[in-house]
């Protein structure tokens, strides 16, 4: 048969070859999107991100993968205004998955990285313990920035919580310039938030500055950036 068929073409007319390499491009193309289309994930209302282990992973309730990958794309769409992209290489981190339980409720944690964006989200996850498998009414989601000791992409600003929501977590801090202790917090001033900075100086311009760097040394170790804050420097004299 495959003889006859080589034959068939050997001896067609030269229109003949043309409409038959057409014909055969065209089956070879079909079939290449249709092996495409089989293998893309298949997202649910538009949901930008794709937790792939999610269900391997932790044993929540359902509905909360779906509402976790919802709340992630919406902070990803907030920081990009994009909302045509598709992440399917999220996953939950291995090894960071926790579970706790009191009397009636239980509580998840785990962190998700998305390796294509550099980002990673801490997720908490509460619900009754009465709820089985049942969707969510109330659902107790929280995504927030992974603490700096979990953090692996060192390349990027962390998305999930402004600047100031991201420090709180590390505050007060306290630490020494040689013999000098210091103290951060934040405060507020006219509905704006600084960083308030307490430090004996008396009137010593180079302590001053350098209690500055320090704590913008320390920012940067904690994968912050100083820029996003503004600090003010307060001198406790004490001789």
């Amino acid at each position: 048969m495959m003889g006859d068929f080589v034959n068939l073409i050997k001896y067609s007319s030269k229109t003949f070859k043309v409409v038959a390499g057409a014909v055969l491009s065209l089956f070879i193309v079909i079939v290449v999107v249709t092996i495409i289309v089989l293998n893309r994930p298949i997202l649910k209302d538009d949901v930008m991100v794709d937790i792939g282990n999610f269900e391997d992973m932790t044993p929540t309730p359902k509905g909360y993968m779906h509402l976790v990958e919802k709340g992630i794309g919406e902070i990803i769409n907030g920081a990009s205004n994009d909302d045509e992209l598709v992440f399917a290489d999220a996953a939950i981190r291995e090894g960071s998955y926790k579970e706790s339980e009191n009397e009636n409720e239980k509580k998840a944690e785990f962190i998700v990285d998305i390796d294509s964006l550099h980002y990673s989200f801490d997720v908490t996850l509460s619900w009754r313990k009465d709820s089985g498998d049942s969707e969510p009414e109330d659902p107790d989601i929280l995504i927030e920035c992974p603490h700096y000791l979990d953090v692996i992409y060192k390349d990027k600003k962390c998305i999930a919580q402004s600047p100031q929501a991201q420090l709180a977590r590390y505050l007060p801090y306290y630490d020494y310039v040689g013999d000098k202790k210091y103290a951060v917090d934040f405060r507020i001033f006219d509905g704006e938030k600084y960083l308030r900075v307490e430090v004996s100086t008396c009137g010593d311009e180079s302590l001053r500055e350098s209690v500055i760097d320090s704590i913008k040394k320390w920012l940067k170790t904690i994968y912050l950036d100083p820029n996003d804050y503004k600090m003010e420097l307060i001198d406790i004299c004490r001789r």
